[in-house]
Protein backbone atom coordinates (compact mmCIF):
# COMPACT_ATOMS: atom_id res chain seq x y z
CA UNK A 1 0.00 0.00 0.00
CA UNK A 2 3.11 2.56 0.70
CA UNK A 3 4.44 1.73 -2.27
CA UNK A 4 1.29 1.93 -4.68
CA UNK A 5 1.88 5.33 -6.06
CA UNK A 6 5.50 5.04 -6.84
CA UNK A 7 5.62 2.44 -10.30
CA UNK A 8 7.31 -0.02 -8.11
CA UNK A 9 6.15 -3.15 -6.31
CA UNK A 10 8.16 -4.66 -2.97
CA UNK A 11 9.01 -8.54 -3.22
CA UNK A 12 10.94 -9.16 -0.53
CA UNK A 13 12.97 -7.03 2.25
CA UNK A 14 16.57 -8.19 1.74
CA UNK A 15 17.96 -5.73 4.91
CA UNK A 16 17.12 -3.68 7.32
CA UNK A 17 19.63 -0.82 9.70
CA UNK A 18 18.69 2.00 12.06
CA UNK A 19 17.80 4.63 9.06
CA UNK A 20 14.95 2.03 7.64
CA UNK A 21 14.81 -1.06 5.21
CA UNK A 22 15.60 -2.28 1.71
CA UNK A 23 13.53 -3.97 -0.77
CA UNK A 24 13.65 -6.23 -3.38
CA UNK A 25 11.22 -4.08 -6.14
CA UNK A 26 10.32 -4.59 -9.86
CA UNK A 27 9.16 -1.86 -11.81
CA UNK A 28 5.16 -2.56 -12.27
CA UNK A 29 5.15 -1.52 -16.18
CA UNK A 30 9.09 -2.80 -17.43
CA UNK A 31 9.64 -5.66 -15.31
CA UNK A 32 13.02 -4.04 -14.12
CA UNK A 33 14.39 -5.43 -11.06
CA UNK A 34 15.27 -2.93 -8.06
CA UNK A 35 16.91 -2.30 -4.79
CA UNK A 36 14.61 0.52 -2.81
CA UNK A 37 16.14 1.90 0.38
CA UNK A 38 13.24 3.02 2.62
CA UNK A 39 14.33 5.82 4.92
CA UNK A 40 11.88 5.85 7.66
CA UNK A 41 11.07 9.32 8.88
CA UNK A 42 14.13 10.74 7.11
CA UNK A 43 12.66 14.43 8.60
CA UNK A 44 12.47 13.87 12.17
CA UNK A 45 15.23 14.81 13.74
CA UNK A 46 18.24 17.52 12.19
CA UNK A 47 20.53 15.00 12.57
CA UNK A 48 19.04 12.27 10.27
CA UNK A 49 17.66 14.81 7.45
CA UNK A 50 21.55 15.72 7.80
CA UNK A 51 21.81 12.22 6.90
CA UNK A 52 19.11 11.98 4.54
CA UNK A 53 19.99 14.71 2.40
CA UNK A 54 23.65 13.75 2.34
CA UNK A 55 23.27 10.18 1.27
CA UNK A 56 20.35 11.18 -1.69
CA UNK A 57 22.43 13.72 -2.94
CA UNK A 58 26.01 11.31 -3.11
CA UNK A 59 23.80 8.63 -5.01
CA UNK A 60 22.55 11.03 -7.55
CA UNK A 61 26.03 12.37 -8.06
CA UNK A 62 27.84 9.21 -8.40
CA UNK A 63 29.01 8.36 -11.76
CA UNK A 64 31.56 5.43 -11.27
CA UNK A 65 31.16 1.41 -11.80
CA UNK A 66 31.35 0.65 -8.13
CA UNK A 67 29.86 3.03 -6.16
CA UNK A 68 25.75 2.63 -5.98
CA UNK A 69 24.28 5.33 -7.62
CA UNK A 70 20.11 6.29 -7.45
CA UNK A 71 17.89 5.74 -10.55
CA UNK A 72 15.19 7.88 -8.62
CA UNK A 73 14.51 9.41 -5.53
CA UNK A 74 11.27 9.28 -3.91
CA UNK A 75 9.15 10.90 -1.66
CA UNK A 76 6.59 9.38 0.16
CA UNK A 77 3.98 12.10 0.98
CA UNK A 78 1.34 10.76 2.93
CA UNK A 79 3.64 8.85 5.02
CA UNK A 80 6.76 10.91 4.96
CA UNK A 81 9.13 8.51 4.43
CA UNK A 82 11.85 8.82 1.41
CA UNK A 83 12.41 5.66 -0.99
CA UNK A 84 15.64 5.65 -3.33
CA UNK A 85 15.79 3.51 -6.32
CA UNK A 86 18.66 1.59 -7.03
CA UNK A 87 20.39 -1.52 -8.25
CA UNK A 88 19.54 -4.71 -7.19
CA UNK A 89 22.77 -6.69 -6.18
CA UNK A 90 22.86 -10.75 -5.18
CA UNK A 91 24.32 -9.98 -1.85
CA UNK A 92 27.14 -8.20 0.20
CA UNK A 93 30.38 -9.10 0.86
CA UNK A 94 29.36 -9.83 4.86
CA UNK A 95 27.11 -12.63 3.23
CA UNK A 96 29.65 -14.21 1.11
CA UNK A 97 32.14 -14.00 4.13
CA UNK A 98 29.28 -15.70 6.23
CA UNK A 99 28.77 -18.67 3.00
CA UNK A 100 31.79 -20.02 4.10
CA UNK A 101 32.28 -20.75 0.39
CA UNK A 102 35.82 -20.77 0.13
CA UNK A 103 36.90 -17.27 -1.15
CA UNK A 104 39.73 -17.75 -4.29
CA UNK A 105 43.07 -15.50 -3.73
CA UNK A 106 42.11 -14.42 -7.59
CA UNK A 107 38.65 -13.57 -5.78
CA UNK A 108 40.12 -11.58 -2.75
CA UNK A 109 42.23 -9.46 -5.17
CA UNK A 110 39.08 -8.30 -7.55
CA UNK A 111 37.26 -7.48 -4.70
CA UNK A 112 39.68 -5.22 -2.38
CA UNK A 113 40.37 -3.73 -6.32
CA UNK A 114 36.88 -3.04 -6.69
CA UNK A 115 36.25 -1.28 -2.96
CA UNK A 116 39.75 0.82 -3.94
CA UNK A 117 38.74 2.26 -7.36
CA UNK A 118 35.39 2.64 -5.81
CA UNK A 119 36.87 4.84 -3.11
CA UNK A 120 39.80 6.57 -5.51
CA UNK A 121 36.33 8.04 -7.30
CA UNK A 122 35.07 9.33 -3.94
CA UNK A 123 38.19 10.43 -2.39
CA UNK A 124 38.80 12.37 -5.83
CA UNK A 125 35.52 13.97 -5.45
CA UNK A 126 36.26 15.33 -1.89
CA UNK A 127 34.39 12.67 0.19
CA UNK A 128 35.45 10.20 2.66
CA UNK A 129 33.06 7.23 2.88
CA UNK A 130 33.65 6.54 6.77
CA UNK A 131 31.65 3.58 7.35
CA UNK A 132 33.21 1.06 4.62
CA UNK A 133 32.19 -2.62 5.89
CA UNK A 134 31.07 -5.50 4.62
CA UNK A 135 27.64 -5.04 4.96
CA UNK A 136 28.27 -1.99 2.44
CA UNK A 137 30.02 -3.87 -0.21
CA UNK A 138 27.57 -5.44 -2.58
CA UNK A 139 28.39 -7.75 -5.14
CA UNK A 140 26.83 -9.84 -7.80
CA UNK A 141 27.55 -13.58 -8.35
CA UNK A 142 29.88 -12.26 -11.46
CA UNK A 143 32.01 -10.92 -8.71
CA UNK A 144 31.02 -7.13 -9.42
CA UNK A 145 30.92 -4.77 -6.55
CA UNK A 146 29.60 -1.29 -5.33
CA UNK A 147 29.98 0.35 -2.39
CA UNK A 148 26.83 1.78 -0.79
CA UNK A 149 25.28 2.93 1.99
CA UNK A 150 26.74 6.63 2.55
CA UNK A 151 24.53 8.23 5.30
CA UNK A 152 28.18 9.12 7.57
CA UNK A 153 30.39 10.81 4.22
CA UNK A 154 31.99 13.60 5.47
CA UNK A 155 33.95 16.13 3.48
CA UNK A 156 37.92 15.76 3.28
CA UNK A 157 39.48 17.88 6.12
CA UNK A 158 36.33 18.24 7.64
CA UNK A 159 35.93 18.33 11.42
CA UNK A 160 35.35 15.18 12.81
CA UNK A 161 31.60 14.89 14.01
CA UNK A 162 31.21 11.39 14.38
CA UNK A 163 31.37 9.34 17.42
CA UNK A 164 31.48 5.21 17.91
CA UNK A 165 28.60 5.63 20.36
CA UNK A 166 25.99 7.10 17.67
CA UNK A 167 26.18 3.69 15.38
CA UNK A 168 23.16 1.62 16.17
CA UNK A 169 25.22 -0.93 14.57
CA UNK A 170 28.01 -2.47 16.49
CA UNK A 171 29.65 -4.01 13.92
CA UNK A 172 30.90 -0.67 12.16
CA UNK A 173 33.36 -0.49 15.00
CA UNK A 174 35.09 -3.51 13.59
CA UNK A 175 36.53 -1.30 10.80
CA UNK A 176 36.70 1.77 12.77
CA UNK A 177 40.48 3.48 12.08
CA UNK A 178 42.20 4.16 15.07
CA UNK A 179 42.04 7.72 14.89
CA UNK A 180 38.61 7.61 15.00
CA UNK A 181 38.49 6.02 18.40
CA UNK A 182 40.90 8.18 19.81
CA UNK A 183 38.47 11.23 18.51
CA UNK A 184 41.11 13.13 16.40
CA UNK A 185 39.77 16.81 15.34
CA UNK A 186 40.10 16.11 11.79
CA UNK A 187 39.45 13.29 9.93
CA UNK A 188 41.09 12.27 6.18
CA UNK A 189 40.78 9.40 3.47
CA UNK A 190 43.52 7.16 5.40
CA UNK A 191 40.28 6.21 7.28
CA UNK A 192 38.54 3.92 4.69
CA UNK A 193 41.92 2.61 3.88
CA UNK A 194 41.79 1.38 6.87
CA UNK A 195 38.14 -0.38 6.67
CA UNK A 196 39.34 -1.62 3.52
CA UNK A 197 42.57 -3.06 5.44
CA UNK A 198 40.50 -4.74 7.75
CA UNK A 199 37.77 -5.84 5.32
CA UNK A 200 41.38 -7.89 3.47
CA UNK A 201 42.03 -9.41 6.23
CA UNK A 202 38.43 -11.03 7.49
CA UNK A 203 37.63 -12.45 3.69
CA UNK A 204 41.60 -14.24 3.91
CA UNK A 205 40.03 -15.60 7.61
CA UNK A 206 36.42 -15.63 7.94
CA UNK A 207 36.27 -13.78 10.66
CA UNK A 208 36.80 -9.57 11.74
CA UNK A 209 40.30 -9.02 12.55
CA UNK A 210 39.52 -6.62 15.75
CA UNK A 211 36.02 -7.60 17.21
CA UNK A 212 35.97 -5.43 19.83
CA UNK A 213 32.37 -4.65 22.20
CA UNK A 214 33.22 -1.64 22.59
CA UNK A 215 35.24 1.89 21.55
CA UNK A 216 38.37 0.73 24.42
CA UNK A 217 38.91 -2.65 23.55
CA UNK A 218 38.42 -2.03 20.07
CA UNK A 219 41.41 0.34 20.55
CA UNK A 220 43.36 -1.96 22.46
CA UNK A 221 42.86 -4.77 20.27
CA UNK A 222 44.37 -2.85 17.43
CA UNK A 223 46.80 -1.82 19.84
CA UNK A 224 48.24 -5.34 20.68
CA UNK A 225 49.25 -5.51 16.94
CA UNK A 226 50.38 -2.42 15.51
CA UNK A 227 53.42 -0.54 16.14
CA UNK A 228 54.28 1.77 18.71
CA UNK A 229 52.63 5.36 18.02
CA UNK A 230 55.34 7.61 16.66
CA UNK A 231 55.52 10.29 18.71
CA UNK A 232 57.07 12.02 15.87
CA UNK A 233 53.40 12.59 14.27
CA UNK A 234 53.02 15.96 13.23
CA UNK A 235 49.41 15.52 14.98
CA UNK A 236 49.82 15.35 18.40
CA UNK A 237 45.88 14.10 19.04
CA UNK A 238 47.19 10.55 17.09
CA UNK A 239 49.72 10.48 20.27
CA UNK A 240 47.21 10.10 22.86
CA UNK A 241 46.45 7.02 23.73
CA UNK A 242 45.34 5.96 27.02
CA UNK A 243 48.19 4.57 29.23
CA UNK A 244 46.26 1.54 30.79
CA UNK A 245 45.35 0.27 27.39
CA UNK A 246 48.87 0.77 25.58
CA UNK A 247 50.99 -0.91 28.86
CA UNK A 248 48.41 -3.53 28.45
CA UNK A 249 49.56 -4.09 24.79
CA UNK A 250 50.76 -7.90 23.93
CA UNK A 251 51.99 -7.29 20.43
CA UNK A 252 50.59 -9.65 18.74
CA UNK A 253 52.16 -10.35 15.31
CA UNK A 254 49.99 -9.21 12.38
CA UNK A 255 51.10 -12.27 11.03
CA UNK A 256 49.98 -14.69 13.43
CA UNK A 257 46.45 -13.80 12.59
CA UNK A 258 46.14 -13.63 8.64
CA UNK A 259 48.77 -16.65 8.14
CA UNK A 260 47.52 -17.71 4.82
CA UNK A 261 48.16 -14.36 2.63
CA UNK A 262 50.77 -14.58 -0.03
CA UNK A 263 53.51 -12.26 1.23
CA UNK A 264 52.70 -9.45 -1.42
CA UNK A 265 49.13 -9.16 -0.10
CA UNK A 266 50.66 -9.52 3.16
CA UNK A 267 52.94 -6.60 2.38
CA UNK A 268 49.82 -4.81 1.16
CA UNK A 269 47.62 -5.52 4.48
CA UNK A 270 50.08 -4.09 6.43
CA UNK A 271 50.41 -1.30 4.51
CA UNK A 272 46.83 -0.19 4.96
CA UNK A 273 47.04 -1.26 8.67
CA UNK A 274 49.39 1.24 9.68
CA UNK A 275 48.43 2.75 13.03
CA UNK A 276 50.19 6.50 12.38
CA UNK A 277 47.10 7.20 9.50
CA UNK A 278 49.96 10.06 7.96
CA UNK A 279 52.02 7.15 6.86
CA UNK A 280 49.11 4.70 5.96
CA UNK A 281 49.08 3.92 2.26
CA UNK A 282 46.86 5.92 0.00
CA UNK A 283 44.48 4.83 -2.27
CA UNK A 284 46.34 5.48 -5.06
CA UNK A 285 49.22 4.17 -3.89
CA UNK A 286 47.50 0.78 -3.18
CA UNK A 287 46.36 0.80 -6.79
CA UNK A 288 49.97 0.65 -8.20
CA UNK A 289 50.49 -1.87 -5.19
CA UNK A 290 52.63 -5.12 -7.20
CA UNK A 291 49.63 -7.04 -5.74
CA UNK A 292 47.34 -5.71 -8.09
CA UNK A 293 49.85 -5.70 -11.27
CA UNK A 294 46.90 -8.21 -13.28
CA UNK A 295 44.38 -5.52 -12.67
CA UNK A 296 45.28 -2.26 -12.20
CA UNK A 297 45.04 0.30 -15.07
CA UNK A 298 45.12 3.85 -14.26
CA UNK A 299 43.21 4.45 -17.50
CA UNK A 300 40.78 2.72 -16.89
CA UNK A 301 40.75 4.12 -12.94
CA UNK A 302 38.45 7.14 -12.80
CA UNK A 303 38.35 10.47 -11.07
CA UNK A 304 35.26 12.87 -9.92
CA UNK A 305 34.85 15.48 -13.00
CA UNK A 306 34.09 17.93 -9.97
CA UNK A 307 34.21 18.37 -6.15
CA UNK A 308 31.14 17.13 -4.57
CA UNK A 309 29.31 20.01 -2.76
CA UNK A 310 28.03 18.92 0.55
CA UNK A 311 24.84 20.43 1.94
CA UNK A 312 25.71 23.89 3.94
CA UNK A 313 23.64 24.22 6.48
CA UNK A 314 23.56 28.25 7.48
CA UNK A 315 22.25 27.58 11.08
CA UNK A 316 22.21 25.34 13.89
CA UNK A 317 18.10 26.08 14.05
CA UNK A 318 17.45 25.60 10.04
CA UNK A 319 13.86 24.52 10.50
CA UNK A 320 13.26 20.96 9.43
CA UNK A 321 11.14 21.91 6.95
CA UNK A 322 13.78 23.68 5.65
CA UNK A 323 16.05 20.82 5.09
CA UNK A 324 13.35 18.88 3.71
CA UNK A 325 12.88 21.49 0.83
CA UNK A 326 16.81 21.38 0.01
CA UNK A 327 16.05 17.50 -0.03
CA UNK A 328 13.89 17.23 -2.62
CA UNK A 329 15.18 20.74 -4.48
CA UNK A 330 18.94 19.22 -4.76
CA UNK A 331 17.69 15.86 -5.66
CA UNK A 332 15.63 16.63 -8.64
CA UNK A 333 18.44 19.04 -9.79
CA UNK A 334 20.91 16.01 -9.86
CA UNK A 335 18.48 13.81 -11.40
CA UNK A 336 17.74 16.22 -13.85
CA UNK A 337 21.14 16.69 -14.92
CA UNK A 338 22.14 13.29 -15.21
Amino acid sequence: EVFKSTGYEPEVQIGHGSSGIVWAARHRKTGQKVAIKQIIAPFKTKQTSKRTLREAKLMTHNSHENLMSAYEVIELENVGDVLIVMEQMDTDLAGVIESKNNISPMQHQLFIYQILRGLKYLHSANVIHQDIKPQNCLVNTNCDLKITDFGSAVERGSELKITVTEDSDATTLWYRAPEILMKTKKTSTAVDVWSVGCIFAEMVTGKPLFKGSDASEQLSLILDVAESCSRKNSDPDICKIPHNISDNSKSKKLRDLVPDLPPVGFDLLCRMLTFDCEKRITVDEALRHPYFDDLHDSEDEPVAENLFKFPKITSSHTPLEEFRSMFISKATEQLANQ
